[in-house]
């Protein structure tokens, strides 16, 4: 079954710099203080909403389908409906709100509405498929004593898009919202910070100036605490391109190879077929290091340091992976980079990508040279990089049979 992509998102993971107008040792101390409100928000909002639907001996309604019939679980269960209480003014996400402004009353309200919205998204999610729980959401299992409260302690502000600033001038400065005006601590409400942009590519500096001059839209973001440094995650949403003027009914389709084939991937054109994908320096890539991790395997016998255990060993080897990983990545960039500037030289707006599915890629290009690869990076950059250039891509599903009468 044919899908097609409509929208996709892009996350920056930029490093905070210097405070613009305060001392980096205030900025500390307003982050530390507004990340630890949100997270005793966030925990006060799941234990709140736990005791009042245990008190009201809430059960969720029975979830229906297209056809008005009652649904079922696999075990014969009710299917519940996604809702974390009565549906009655005011609803579940105000109450978590005006909870847990009753408890941190100093840190920003923006913050706050944002914190409950998240605590009820993680609520409403659906239990992973290899769960043992007989439930279907996580606020089903939580109310059946299949599954602990969720516990936040990560230290995660969020960054809501309608009271943020981002400027450039001789420096890129984003000011958000930090504390409130019941705040009596005596630091600024608000927080102008240097983000540190020097040492990302050109391509990710231009979002942000596109993002400053309205080309792009910044979606609600976080700023996140790692290894004792501050991250702003900023999630850039991309909308489909109007301006464009390629040709829809002109497709292109992009198919997976077989092992005895040149090159891993084939565009079909209206007039040619172009074997595409630097595959052949991939591989290459991953013998070189497949040999260098079987070369070191046995070294830890012989000590890497003072101490007990392996960390150091085995530090050495996960960057191998990490850089296998990256490979991959610049693989699949090149390969959609090329194929879409060929695309617009041929005004072509379709491309079909035939994603193979799990027996198919036992048996292509890859399993056949014992190359790994991760087929989610091909279709996100293909995504990400189609709708910035207004092209309509259709995702289909290759299946064995069809696979097994090209053989």
């Amino acid at each position: 079954m044919a899908k097609e992509h409509k929208k996709t998102t892009t996350v920056l993971r930029i490093m905070l710099g210097k405070p613009i107008g305060m001392k980096e040792k205030t900025l500390h101390k307003i982050l530390d203080r507004v990340g630890h409100g949100c997270d005793v928000a966030r925990n006060c909002m799941v234990r709140d909403w736990e005791i009042r639907r245990r008190n009201d001996g809430w059960v969720p309604e029975q979830a229906i389908d297209k056809s008005k019939k009652p649904k079922f679980t696999k075990h014969g269960d009710p299917w519940p409906k996604k809702v974390l209480g009565p549906e009655k003014d005011p609803g579940p996400s105000t109450l978590m709100y005006r909870v847990a402004r009753d408890v941190v009353p100093y840190v920003n309200s923006n913050l706050v509405a944002q914190c409950s919205q998240a605590v009820a998204s993680d609520l409403c999610d659906r239990m992973p498929w290899d769960s043992d729980a007989r439930s279907v959401y996580v606020f089903q299992a939580i109310l059946a004593y299949e599954q602990q409260p969720p516990t936040y302690r990560r230290r995660q502000i969020p960054v809501p898009n309608n009271n943020v600033k981002i400027t450039w001038d001789s420096q890129c400065v984003i000011d958000v919202p930090m504390l409130s005006k019941k705040d009596d601590s005596g630091l600024p409400r608000r927080a102008k910070i240097a983000l540190r942009v020097s040492r990302m590519g050109n391509g990710k500096k231009q979002m942000i100036r596109d993002v400053i001059d309205g080309k792009l839209k910044l979606s609600d973001s976080t700023l996140n605490f790692k290894k004792n440094r501050w991250y702003l995650h900023a999630v850039i949403k991309h909308e489909p391109s109007e301006t464009t003027n390629l040709d829809e009914k002109v497709s292109v389709t992009l198919t997976p190879n077989r092992g005895d084939m040149s090159h891993p991937f084939a565009a079909k054109f209206e007039d040619y077929t172009w074997q595409c994908g630097f595959g052949l320096q991939l591989q290459a890539e991953y013998r070189r290091l497949e040999a260098r991790r079987r070369g070191i395997r046995h070294q830890s016998r012989y000590g890497t340091g003072r101490g007990r255990g392996k960390a150091r060993f085995y530090g050495i080897l996960r960057p191998m992976s990490k850089r296998h990983v990256n490979v991959q990545d610049a693989f699949c960039c090149t390969l959609v980079d090329d194929l879409v500037k060929r695309m617009i030289e041929q005004r072509a707006g379709t491309l079909v990508y035939r994603k193979p599915s799990r027996y198919v890629r036992d048996h292509v290009w890859f399993a056949d040279r014992d190359v790994p690869f991760d087929w989610t990076v091909l279709e996100s950059r293909l995504s990400h990089r189609c709708l910035r250039e207004g092209i309509k891509l259709v995702v289909e599903d290759l299946k064995n049979e069809e696979w097994k009468k090209g053989a």
